[in-house]
């Protein structure tokens, strides 16, 4: 064998072991134990970021992760965009009409046979709609329904600052979606630090059209000081906005699932207020 083969041959046995090795730490974060039910909320700072892909994606893999446990929540303006993204097939009842019908609930089983199952041990409540669910609506179910679930992931779509702020206060982690496009990252960066003072904040970029690249350098720097992390899903988000149900590449998929235990993570770690 030549020198040439060897190396080749020990580098690809290198990168094999890095790839088991990244694989092995996603599942153990992905699998991480929760005292109590982790309320995770997804806003983003522009129309059409992809917070709703984003919610579909992490939600998926945590719920192959760790068995079921999972609920994904539509608390968003829109018909059902977060059924649609984790497949279309899924019937979900509203908000309101799921928090009546939650009333009187004690046993895990019962809140279960609420919810749709929208595979791989995920539930999903809420269906969109012409307008924004009240807040006080979407916490009712989360005490209600959401306290019998490891993990709550909520996609509360675009949210002016005052409204995030409203929602960060009553979650255990946070995540702004901006588009990886300077101006709007930048006001993602400023919506996410305003948040980190609430929660544990995370600013996750979606590059549609490798953009992210100069912006993502430029703001990791900016959030450094700011202590908020940044997130880029640079390899097949723009397919996923496209079609949110279709089968990723495999950077992709570990890019979001890598992102979802980042973000069960940080719902678990306190925030220091005033840092």
């Amino acid at each position: 064998m030549t020198v040439r083969r060897v190396l080749e041959t020990l580098a690809l046995a290198a990168g094999t072991t890095a790839r088991a090795r990244e694989l092995r730490e996603i599942d153990a974060a992905l699998r991480h134990p929760v005292a109590t039910s982790r309320r995770i909320a997804v806003v983003q700072s522009g129309g059409g970021a992809g917070a709703t892909t984003l919610v579909a994606r992490t939600a998926r893999a945590l719920a192959r992760r760790r068995g079921g446990g999972v609920l994904a929540v539509d608390a968003a303006a829109g018909d059902a965009a977060l059924a649609r993204a984790l497949g279309g097939a899924v019937d979900a009842r509203g908000l309101e009409e799921l928090v009546a019908a939650a009333t009187g609930v004690t046993r895990s089983r019962q809140a279960r046979a609420l919810l749709p199952d929208a595979g791989a041990g995920l539930v999903l409540a809420g269906r969109g709609g012409t307008r924004v669910p009240d807040d006080e609506v979407v916490q009712a179910l989360g005490n209600l329904v959401g306290r019998f679930f490891d993990v709550v992931v909520t996609d509360w779509g675009h949210r002016t600052a005052d409204e995030a702020t409203r929602i960060a206060r009553r979650s255990h982690a946070v995540a702004v979606v901006a588009r990886a496009d300077r101006a709007d990252a930048e006001r993602g960066l400023v919506l996410a630090a305003r948040l980190a003072t609430e929660v544990p904040t995370t600013l996750v970029l979606a590059d549609v059209g490798a953009t992210a690249g100069p912006t993502s350098s430029l703001l990791r720097e900016a959030a450094r000081t700011l202590e908020v992390p940044v997130r880029v899903l640079a390899h097949g988000h723009e397919g996923a906005l496209r079609d949110p149900a279709a089968r990723l590449p495999r950077r992709a998929r570990t890019a979001y699932a890598r992102t979802a235990g980042l973000l069960l993570a940080s719902s678990q770690t306190p925030v220091r207020v005033g840092a």
